[in-house]
């Protein structure tokens, strides 16, 4: 994730991934996969703005403006999150 390409391109979730919002943070579905993946509060946040078609450093700069944190953790913490949503089938490739 961390070339300059994806850095620009919008991520988009799998088009066969379903959310389900419970209590402050949520569970994906891939109903493709059978993959389950359940979210906090912030990777909640994370999913909501995937779906709106974000790039990754949009993404980062979005977090950042809504909670406290450096942007290098940020980074680091949302690399990590889209290489386990990359890895369980619930993002496009």
């Amino acid at each position: 994730m961390a070339d300059s390409l994806h850095q620009r391109q919008p991520l988009r979730p799998h088009p066969e991934t379903v959310i389900r919002r419970v209590g402050g943070g949520a569970v994906l579905v891939n109903l493709w996969t059978g993959h389950v993946f359940e979210l906090n509060e912030t990777a909640a946040r994370v999913w909501e703005l995937l779906v709106g078609g974000v790039s990754r450093s949009e993404l980062v700069r979005a977090l950042l403006e809504e909670y406290d944190g450096n942007a290098a953790a940020v980074g680091r913490d949302v690399d990590e999150l889209l290489a386990l949503l990359s890895e369980r089938g619930l993002l496009e490739s």
